[in-house]
């Protein structure tokens, strides 16, 4: 299971200054649903409103017992659900900031925000967090996303993505044998990655016998607005 997981309408949160510690799969921190009532299970049209998340220290970690190659999805979830799309969403004023993010382990994407043709969104930010992943052990082949933003809305509203810090220390192989770790992975949506900076030590993989590197977009067939300015990649 997951950290903390919150349901159906949100407004007026604040998560700061906390400590949190996760391994296996399920996310440290998720907002989503469209449930209106919890003791009937009543779904219906949502919104969320002035969320913020910042400040805090995330730790996930590799585990202490039990099965050892246990993947972690996603660590940080933003959505409601891909089988609830007749249902809409309002979200406005939404900020992940001044985290620091470390990954010890297995980890297929870290911030995944997901909006149907139904949702909107306003004032939607992912700025000034730290992200850092240390070395990895394990053979497994995979890909990793720093960033997964999916938005099927016609008109999508920009989401920014600024002046993080991702340093990477952990030895990621797709099951292709290239690299496995990518900045941005797009389905849709319109964001603007700023004054970001992403720092790779893995030039080359333990695994396999090929240069490693990191993709900084990897747009899928939904296309997309990509906008890349100020960044520093090495």
């Amino acid at each position: 299971g997951g950290n903390i997981w919150i349901r159906g309408a949100t407004h007026n949160v604040s998560i700061t200054d906390n400590v949190f510690y996760k391994y296996g799969n399920d996310e440290l921190l998720a907002f989503f649903s469209n449930i209106v009532n919890a003791r009937s299970d009543e779904r219906g049209n949502i919104k969320r409103t002035n969320i913020r998340v910042s400040d805090n220290d995330f730790h996930y970690e590799r585990p202490a017992y039990g099965q050892k190659d246990l993947f972690c999805d996603r660590l940080f979830t933003f959505m409601m659900q891909e089988e609830e799309t007749p249902c809409t969403s309002v979200n406005e004023h939404i900020e992940f900031s001044n985290n620091n993010v470390y990954i010890d382990y297995l980890c297929k994407s870290v911030f995944v925000v997901l909006f149907n043709e139904h949702e909107t969104h306003r004032d939607f930010t992912i700025h000034d967090n730290k992200l850092y992943y240390g070395p990895n052990d394990s053979p497994e082949k995979y890909y990793r996303a720093d960033f997964e933003i999916r938005d099927h809305h016609a008109t999508p509203d920009t989401i920014f993505i600024a002046r993080n810090e991702i340093t990477n220390d952990c030895d990621i192989v797709n099951p292709y044998n290239g690299a496995g770790h990518t900045l941005l992975l797009q389905y849709g949506s319109n964001v603007c990655l700023e004054n970001n900076v992403l720092v790779n030590h893995v030039t080359q993989s333990g695994f396999v016998d090929d240069v490693m590197g990191s993709n900084i977009l990897w747009a899928a067939k939904e296309g997309g607005v990509a906008t890349l300015r100020g960044n520093v990649f090495k």
